[in-house]
């Protein structure tokens, strides 16, 4: 019986972390794609073919593993968000009980199993809480792409718990249920290099061994050999991180940027820094892109205040060491751990409050120092504790309420970030979406007025003005991208879509090819391109055109529809009447689709009663009382046609 009950209390923590993350995120499963999901996910070919395991692992070597969970996602459900934040927030879950477990072993290593620390289990469930339950978590959890951080993360936390537990094991701590000692340490071996290809994040992994190695393992000086042998295949990843990044176009893109000067990206760190500390104890302002300014001379005010703050805190660090080792091990683990985005190598953004997700880890560490070393006022702490929790929990689960669309995400953002560019576009992008079009261009005004030469702003400026029929200024708009810009694919579809619309088509298809040229898989360009080969008669041309973009996106309707008229304007009928039973599945409510199938089957196939059957469908679909009139007459001669049966005698 005493079995069964100590196998139920070593369960319940885990029950408890997953319930709680599970409310804190419950209102973040409809929400939609934003900012780089939109790039990265939704309008990324190579997530369509999740069994072409190659050409995802040739698109993103540093970052592969969370490319093929999206392209997991889009196998089972497309575009559906629905299961993308499941496994989000089930990653998010995971690291939490990593970090219940990490704590729990730590608190079992020679430095700390002495001492008198009642209730370890609560103690590790009280850091699992406050790590999944930190608002500053909700941009790596709720945003879809930032799933590559959160399960880098993961994947570093299982590592390390692994190697703690190997190490517990070899020091005669093994418990009846535990694997081989070398089986944990292999684990932790494939873990590591799992993280290594999730994201850059695990570059920092071999230094935080090193570091755990000396802060919680008595004697390191005499081990020393020892530890780096065990070391050895953790340190190989200061040589792969980079090798992978460096064959990463997804990373390598970003050399395409002009960054600032490295130390200028130095000193404005330390002001990222101070804000980063800030948002550990005071998440409150939460931001989605801040408007960091540039600092430039190590004599700003600010900048020396920053500097000052660092160095206390690492002080702090060092002068507690003996005294809580969890507490030096924390502030460590916060400086290590933001090393790949906050140190001399300049990064095109300053700041975003993801790059916080591991290093938060490291201020869980902390409280549970100051919670170990209370002694007489453990209850006290344990209060305080326990209140940071339900007030992180709350602001959260309300920080993600501003995730629920764009419209309200980028409000909020530029409500925090007026004077930053970006923002404001956009946020003129969610305006154009919802046709409110003049809303967008003021939005757009003012973001060319903070940055003229921002492309994405006078692309969208074209775009906006080509809803509102407003073609030439769409054109001047897309013509001011391509002078910018010569390589943006979008400004020259845009265009030939205008021209398309002033009957320029000749103008039009040299846009669409250059946009082609550009990249082969806009596919819209494509799709539209399609249909002017088929205005000119080019047929064969045409088809060849929307092949190419059904292959590429089996449920591009439109593309589908275009390639069944196009097998039917040349004579293919059976891949035409195919094609159309194709589109009527992927949507069932396609009204042209059954009207044009049910003229196929009545002219050209003799097929009555299926013509039937398709006008009787298109006349449930139509919304036009005068096509309504016109498909029943349809019905109707088709039933005079029809031989009676004769009566029986």
């Amino acid at each position: 019986m005493m079995k069964t009950y100590e196998s139920k209390t070593e369960w319940l923590p885990i029950v408890c972390i997953t319930i709680w993350g599970a409310a804190i995120y419950s209102n973040t499963l409809r929400v939609p794609f934003v900012f780089d999901d939109l790039i990265y996910i939704q309008n990324n070919p190579i997530l369509k073919e999740p069994l072409n395991f190659a050409r995802i692992v040739v698109f993103a070597p540093s970052r592969w593993i969370g490319f093929f969970t999206f392209a997991i996602n889009y196998f089972f459900g497309h575009w559906n968000t629905i299961g993308y934040h499941l496994v989000n927030l089930m990653i998010h879950i995971g690291s939490a009980i990593c970090c219940y477990s990490l704590v729990l072993l730590t608190l079992r290593t020679p430095r700390l199993k002495n001492q008198p620390v009642e209730h370890k289990s609560a103690l590790a469930l009280l850091a699992a809480l406050i790590f999944i339950s930190h608002p500053v978590q909700t941009e790596a959890v709720t945003y879809v792409w930032q799933r590559v951080e959160s399960l880098a993360a993961f994947f570093y936390l299982l590592s390390l718990t692994w190697y703690v537990k190997f190490r517990l094991d070899s020091d005669g701590e093994r418990q009846s249920f535990s694997l081989d000692p070398s089986s944990s340490y292999v684990i932790s071996c494939l873990l590591a290099y799992a993280c290594a290809m999730t994201k850059e994040t695990a570059v920092t992994l071999p230094a935080m061994i090193i570091v755990y190695e000396i802060v919680f393992f008595e004697n390191f000086s005499k081990r020393l050999s020892r530890v780096m042998l065990r070391s050895l295949p953790f340190l190989c990843l200061l040589i792969v991180v980079p090798a992978l990044a460096y064959m990463s176009p997804l990373v390598t893109k970003n050399l395409l940027y002009e960054p600032p000067p490295a130390g200028a990206y130095v000193l404005t760190q330390t002001k990222v820094i101070v804000t980063y500390l800030r948002l550990l104890v005071c998440p409150v302002e939460q931001n989605l892109d801040y408007d960091f300014p540039l600092s430039e001379s190590l004599l700003e005010p600010e900048v020396m205040a920053s500097i000052l703050l660092i160095i206390s805190v690492v002080a702090l660090g060092i002068l507690v060491r003996r005294v809580s080792p969890l507490i030096a091990f924390g502030i460590i683990w916060f400086f290590v751990t933001l090393l790949p985005t906050s140190s001399i190598v300049p990064l095109p953004d300053f700041i975003f409050e993801h790059r916080l997700y591991l290093p938060i880890v490291g201020f869980v560490f902390v409280l549970v120092g100051l919670l170990v070393i209370s002694e007489k006022r453990v209850r006290i702490v344990t209060t305080v504790l326990i209140i940071m929790i339900l007030i992180f929990s709350v602001s959260a689960y309300r920080r993600n309420s501003t995730w629920q669309n764009d419209l309200t995400l980028w409000q909020d953002t530029v409500g925090k970030s007026p004077h930053k560019a970006r923002p404001r576009t956009n946020l003129a992008t969610s305006y154009i979406k919802i046709e409110e079009y003049d809303k967008a261009l003021a939005e757009l005004s003012q973001a060319i007025a903070l940055k003229p030469e921002h492309v994405v702003a006078h692309q969208n400026v074209g775009v906006a003005y080509f809803h509102k029929k407003g073609y030439q200024r769409a054109i001047a708009a897309f013509e001011r991208v391509i002078e910018l810009d010569p390589n943006q694919a979008s400004a020259y579809y845009g265009r030939g879509e205008a021209y398309v619309r002033l009957g320029q088509n000749d103008l039009a298809i040299k846009d669409f090819q250059k946009a082609l040229s550009i990249n082969p898989s806009h596919l819209s360009a494509r799709n539209n391109f399609g249909l002017m080969l088929a205005e000119k008669g080019e047929y064969l041309k045409a088809i060849s055109e929307f092949e190419i973009v059904v292959r590429l996106e089996p449920d591009h309707k439109e593309a589908s529809f275009n390639l069944a008229r196009a097998y039917t304007l040349s004579g293919q009928v059976g891949r035409a009447v195919r094609q159309y039973e194709k589109v009527i599945e992927l949507e069932p409510g396609f009204l042209e689709a059954y009207h044009n199938l049910g003229i196929l089957y009545l002219s050209l196939l003799d097929k009555p009663d299926e013509a039937k059957r398709c006008f009787e469908h298109a006349l449930r679909l139509t919304k036009d009382p005068q096509e309504a009139a016109r498909i029943k007459e349809m019905i109707a001669q088709i039933e005079q046609a029809q031989p009676k049966p004769e009566k029986a005698k």
